[in-house]
């Protein structure tokens, strides 16, 4: 016969496993420990002063074996809180020994949010320590409607004696806090319980009561009382057992269990989490052995539907009806996890995943699904979950209509995570559509989310298209304390700022806490308008009212130079590289001053008085506003010599910025305008019209795409190529100014009074190059080999870019206006196929390193029809089209006939890579033509054909691996096993024309779509990488890849501008969000 199981405290007979192997009645005993034999530590009346060190000054907190004072430490004058055995002198080994314990695992730790220990002792035989003394109150008392009543809901339960099982709980409080701040906190408790584990500590008696709060808000975690070694062998006897407190405790500690581990102090910290969040306890009964029961047996209620319209505490709001946030509730139920190997491995896991939640990024955990809570019923009910599978094993119809229900349950769930991530792509794409500022940073963090649940092409498109915005978003304002407004900040990384006080000093601050490093003292004048760091930052130069300049070696902090000055906001200016500044006097003088010394080494004259000074970035040129600023002249400042002027006829100039190529000038001016000048010939670039009032202050991005400036009425972002504004932010902003990477800029004033630190997110993957006027020619482009050119004939002639900066390299002019196709050979030579006929010439003069230098074209065939040419891939044959019935494939390098086909009708051809065949097709034709180019022989041997009876053309495209060819059926896309001409996939697409491109890595196939939209292909598959949309919203055509594959080029169909999209750049931003093919 088996035994039943006895009670270890009085021997009588345990009904349930419950409760570590007690029964109820020493349940009952252990849950508000009080012992009768055990004497209070101080009679009525009597008053203990002084304990040793020690002034006792009042006592603060009671618990059920000790006792907290505050106090004095006499020796060091120290405030101090001491805790002592309730029991005095009298108490039992069992007690010192838990104290000692308790003292013991509380001195190995030293960490900022857990009680320090000063001291342990014994004095007159009573046992005590010395800790920090937190002045505040414990977390318990801090939430609303707080009292001494958790401290009785709660006890701590010890096998020590007498109180009735059935005594009632008090109702718990309401009031919670803000899950910003509870989340905040208890990252920080976490991250010290973490402290703890790593040094073998558990505390296991985790609660509010025992995180005091200090004056600024500051956690501290407490009384170890209940802590062991997690290695130790405790054993949790009549005499030993530590139980914890019922509402925080773990259910393997509510079951006696030994084998404790840190995943039990982390289920106390999810519950202090529920607590904080919710105003109550995750589980609540009207006894201590209810609630342990429930800890045991139930599942904790959802955070978000415990949640009452209830008040919160914290800094920023005081009520909120809003749900609890969906992925801090998942953290917290999975603190909560009975089992413990599904709770966070570590304490600073869950500190991390609390940390990502306010960072508002993916969290680790995940939900609990419906087959793991249907998990967990089974092992909480063994014997009803066999007697529920003998019932099903019987009856066939149950099962399957449990099995039915279970899969409807997982749809039902993967419906609702799909509609999910839909909503996260179409919030991103509304917000995309918006013209706020930061949409594309928010829109990309939407889209993250989506990621996290399944990738998919439609997030890839949508992300693309959020990356080509260009979108700014606020990071950080500065209050600039006492200054009189006159602020500027250093250069390279911005680790300070110096600002104006009204006294005529300058202070100078550290940019990260505004700690002020030092002072410039008065010099008998205000400040007036200038304050300008040099370079390198060792220089400031000061503009103060008596009209003087003064330079100060802020390592010194001392003046170097007074230089009379014309007042102005930006009368001086420093040399990019060297230790000189120019200083424009107000007459007809700009002084070139040593830094150093003060000595003029130059003075360079101008026409009229000069008033504002800019030095260009490469240190050759000076810009000089003159005659009230309603000219720009700029002078060569070795010789002196003018080299363009500059006219703002009747309105003054108001700020100046050279663009980094030290070619191109901005300007603003009173009339409201932005104007963008060619300085070295005088030409005005673009207008930029746009701003309500009048601009003061702009800068160009240090990679020169982007232009921004601002006034009263906001900031605005240009595009430098085009002159189209890009964005507007709303809001005085003044003298921006950007980060040598051009992901930050600085911008003075605005409704702050200071300064406002903002991030830049530049237009990743498409580039606009060429001009925004409508043309209706055939427009063609082209990389040359060595990828640092980019030729774009666009009805004009040929320009060339120069690929890496964009700048336009010129025209050059003789290879008609409407050009079909351009291609270059392997010395460098540029191929036309236009109105012309069939041209060739050079774009460069043969040297390293190449120049643009075009010369003449000459014509090879006058009567080739502007058709689409191709070249081989080692670039030493060219297929031409049909003029008379007759593909022709020339030599480059001659310009012979190599050998011809009698294709009849013909547009499209394109080489195998190692030029054995040759595939051609045509407009209005059926058909696609394979042909083998035999050594030696002049006539293409026919001996292949693809028909499409449906087709509307045939353009045609080897892969570079020579593996496959690429069919544009008009209709259709197929793609072709060059091994056997058979098809290995077909693609429906919307583009009659549908142009292709391969990369030159053979692994995307670019095909034009209708809707504006470039299509990247899987040629594996057929299916679609991404789509990339153009910037002007109108068709394209011609594509073509750089030499590396990075990027695509492609012409818009309807003006002379050229679009390269940067591939690279944009699978990097992909895989950066998960979103990578």
């Amino acid at each position: 016969m088996v035994s039943k199981p006895t009670c270890p405290q009085c021997g009588a007979e345990v009904p349930t496993a419950l409760m570590m192997g007690l029964c109820p009645k020493c349940v009952g005993k252990v849950v508000f420990q009080i012992d009768p034999a055990a004497p209070p530590a101080n009679q009525p009346g009597e008053r203990i002063r002084y304990f040793g060190d020690y002034e006792l000054l009042e006592e603060i907190a009671r618990g059920g074996m000790g006792v907290v004072w505050r106090a004095r430490q006499v020796s060091l004058n120290r405030p101090v809180a001491l805790k002592m055995i309730l029991a005095g002198q009298l108490a039992t080994q069992t007690e010192m020994d838990r104290f000692r314990r308790e003292a013991q695992a509380a001195a190995k730790l030293d960490h900022p949010n857990i009680v320090a220990i000063y001291e342990v002792g014994e004095h007159q035989g009573q046992q005590y320590f010395a800790m920090q003394l937190v002045e505040g109150q414990s977390l318990a008392q801090r939430l609303p409607g707080s009292s001494r009543r958790e401290e009785a809901q709660t006890s701590r339960l010890s096998t020590l004696n007498s109180q009735p099982s059935t005594a009632k709980l008090e109702p718990p409080h309401v009031g919670c806090y803000d899950p910003g701040d509870a989340a905040n906190l208890l990252a920080k408790v976490a991250r010290a319980v973490h402290h703890a584990h790593q040094r073998g500590i558990l505390h296991r008696d985790l609660k509010p009561g025992n995180i005091l709060l200090d004056a600024q808000g500051e956690p501290h975690v407490t009384d170890f009382g209940l802590a062991k070694q997690v290695d130790s062998a405790l054993d949790l006897t009549r005499s030993e057992a530590v139980l914890g407190t019922p509402h925080y405790m773990s259910p393997e500690q509510a079951q006696g269990r030994k084998d404790l581990t840190t995943a039990t102090d982390i289920y106390s910290l999810g519950a202090v989490l529920y607590y904080l969040l919710t105003g109550r306890p995750a589980f609540q009964a009207d006894t201590p052995l209810g609630v342990l029961k429930k800890v045991i047996e139930e599942e904790p209620v959802p955070p978000s539907e415990a949640l009452g319209p209830v008040g919160r505490v914290g800094p920023v709001r005081r009520k909120t009806t809003s749900p609890i946030d969906q992925d801090l509730e998942t953290i917290c139920l999975k603190c909560l996890e009975k089992d413990p190997e599904r709770r966070y491995h570590s304490a600073e896991a869950l500190a991390d995943d609390l940390d990502r939640w306010l960072r508002q990024e993916p969290i680790l955990a995940r939900p609990t699904t419906t087959f793991q809570r249907l998990a967990k019923w089974v092992r909480r009910k063994p014997l009803v979950a066999s007697l529920v599978a003998a019932m099903l094993v019987s009856v066939v119809a149950g099962t399957g209509a449990l099995t039915l229900a279970l899969r409807r349950a997982v749809r039902a769930e993967h419906n609702v995570t799909e509609k999910l991530r839909d909503a996260y792509l179409a919030q991103a794409h509304a917000n995309r559509l918006t013209t706020e500022p930061g949409r594309r940073f928010h829109s990309l963090e939407i889209l993250a989310k989506a990621a996290a649940i399944r990738n998919g092409s439609d997030l890839r498109d949508e992300a693309i298209a959020c990356l080509a915005l260009t979108d700014v978003r606020s990071v950080r304002q500065v209050l600039v304390p006492g200054s009189d407004g006159t602020t500027a900040v250093s250069n390279g990384e911005w680790d300070r700022y110096a600002t104006s006080l009204p006294d005529g000093a300058v202070s100078v601050r550290q940019l990260s806490d505004e700690r002020e490093l030092f002072r410039l003292p008065p010099v008998g004048a205000k400040i007036k308008h200038t304050i300008l760091f040099s370079p390198s930052n060792q220089w400031l130069a000061v503009g103060y009212t008596d009209n003087r300049v003064r330079l100060w070696d802020l390592n010194r902090r001392a003046v170097t130079a007074t230089l009379p000055a014309a007042g102005e906001m930006n009368c001086s200016g420093f040399h990019p590289t060297e230790p000189l500044v120019a200083v424009a006097d107000g007459r007809e003088t700009v002084n070139i001053v040593e830094a150093a010394t003060g000595r003029i080494v130059r003075t360079v004259a101008v026409p009229k008085w000069p008033r504002l000074v800019a030095y260009s970035p490469d240190g050759r040129a000076l810009a000089v506003s003159t005659d009230s600023r309603s000219s720009i002249v700029v002078v060569e400042v070795r010789t002196g010599e003018s080299i363009s002027m500059l006219p703002h006829p009747g309105m003054e100039v108001a700020s100046l910025a050279w663009h980094p190529d030290s070619r191109r000038l901005a300007a603003t001016a009173y009339d409201r305008q932005v104007r963008l000048w060619d300085a070295l010939s005088g030409k005005l670039l673009h207008p930029l019209t746009g701003h309500a009032e009048e601009p003061h202050g702009v800068a160009f991005h240090p990679d020169g795409t982007l232009l921004v400036s601002g006034g009263h009425d906001g900031l605005m972002v240009w595009s430098v190529a085009s002159g189209q504004r890009l964005l507007f932010l709303a809001g005085g902003r003044f003298h921006p100014k950007f980060s040598p990477a051009g992901d930050r800029f600085v911008v003075l004033g605005g409704s702050i009074g200071g300064f406002e630190l903002c991030e830049l997110a530049h237009g990743v993957p498409v580039r606009t190059l060429g001009r925004n006027e409508a043309h209706a020619a055939k427009r063609t482009a082209a990389f040359h080999p060595d990828g640092r050119w980019l030729v774009f004939a666009d009805g004009t002639g040929v320009r060339g870019f120069e690929f890496r900066t964009g700048r336009e390299l010129g025209l050059a002019a003789g290879w008609g206006e409407l050009v079909r196709s351009l291609s270059f050979d392997s010395r460098g030579q540029l191929w036309a196929a236009g109105d012309k006929g069939l041209l060739c010439g050079a774009l460069d003069d043969g040297q390293e390193p190449i120049t643009w230098q075009p010369t003449p074209p000459r014509t090879i065939d006058p009567r080739a029809l502007p058709s689409a040419c191709s070249i081989s891939a080692d670039r030493r044959l060219l297929a031409v089209p049909p003029g008379d019935g007759n593909c022709r494939v020339l030599h480059t390098e001659t310009g012979t006939e190599a050998a011809r086909a009698r294709t009849g009708p013909c547009s499209y051809a394109s080489f195998s890579p190692d030029n054995r065949w040759l595939a051609t097709g045509g407009w209005h034709q059926k058909e696609v033509v394979i042909w083998e180019l035999l050594s030696g022989q002049t006539n293409l041997q026919k001996r292949f054909t693809l028909r499409e009876d449906k087709a509307l053309f045939g353009l045609v495209a080897f892969s570079p691996d020579g593996r496959r060819l690429a069919v544009s059926w008009g209709p259709f896309l197929k793609l072709y096993d060059a091994a056997n001409w058979q098809p290995v996939w077909s693609r429906a697409v919307t583009d009659s024309l549908s142009e292709m491109a391969w990369s030159p890595t053979g692994d995307v196939l670019a095909l034009r779509d209708a809707n504006k939209l470039i299509r990247l292909l899987n040629p594996e598959t057929g299916t679609a990488h991404a789509s990339l949309e153009t910037p002007n919203a109108f068709a394209v055509q011609d594509l073509t890849f750089s030499p590396d594959g990075a990027h695509l080029a492609a012409v818009s169909a309807t003006t002379r501008e050229l679009f390269v999209w940067d591939l690279a750049g944009i699978r990097r931003k992909l895989t950066s969000l998960g979103l990578d093919w």
